[in-house]
């Protein structure tokens, strides 16, 4: 009877090595920034500690409830869709300054934002900065307080990618302005947040799967004994 409590107990390690945290689904921003500390889950990441940062002086903040984030993930790539409904006019600037933390346990190496589905006129223009610490945080509304950080950057559509040898935790403050300049707009798309992990870890069983396979062997051993019986012994042959 203990071992097969023992089997139970197992059991339900494995279920919620699983399940760590919730899976994140399609949200408005501030609902990711309802999630706290905790977060939500992309396969073996976690995406945490969504914020949004004042913008910067002149420039009106885009609401984080017109904000649609939604989780990306494929094979060893995962990240968030930033999808935004908003146009600058007539000498607006407006920003959208988001921070939040991603943790893997295969590790990250790589950052890489694309921008698409905007659209300008005249004299305005879309500006798109990812800054990343590696391995460490920045201090609060700030980008400042890392000693390992780095940058990308993409005016008004396209992408832009760095590679850096693994580290388990980012930390980001995503910068997204609409600038109408003197009498054009700006609008909105997708912004795109896209992280890799080590190719080698992309076929690695998550763990949940590694405690069920556990549990299954050693269920094998014990049930003989739970039964009340051993398990099968080698035959020994008797000499002629």
């Amino acid at each position: 009877m203990k071992s097969f409590r023992f089997i139970l107990a197992l059991s339900a390690l494995a279920g919620s090595s699983a399940f760590a945290g919730p899976v994140c689904l399609s949200n408005t921003l501030g609902g990711y920034i309802s999630l706290g500390a905790g977060g939500c889950d992309v396969g073996t990441a976690t995406f945490s500690g969504f914020t949004t940062l004042p913008p910067i002086t002149g420039a009106t903040g885009i609401p984080a409830a017109s904000i649609m984030v939604s989780p990306f993930q494929s094979g060893n790539v995962f990240g968030l869709d930033f999808s935004l409904n908003d146009t600058a006019t007539a000498g607006e600037l407006r920003e959208a300054l988001i921070g939040y933390m991603v943790v893997s346990t295969p590790g990250i190496t790589s950052s890489m934002i694309s921008l698409s589905g905007t659209s300008t006129t005249g004299a305005g223009f879309i500006t798109d900065i990812q800054n990343f610490c590696k391995g460490g945080t920045f201090t609060p509304n700030d980008v400042t307080g890392c000693a390992n950080s780095d940058t990308l950057l993409v005016l008004n559509s396209g992408s832009d990618q760095k590679t850096f040898p693994a580290v388990g935790m980012l930390s980001i403050v995503h910068d997204l302005t609409l600038d109408a300049g003197g009498g054009g707009t700006a609008s909105a798309g997708v912004v795109m947040d896209r992280f890799t992990a080590p190719a080698a870890d992309a076929a690695i069983p998550e763990p949940g799967t590694w405690g069920l396979l556990a549990t299954a062997l050693l269920g094998f051993v014990l049930i003989p004994r739970i039964r009340g019986t051993k398990p099968p012994q080698p035959v020994q042959e008797t000499a002629k």
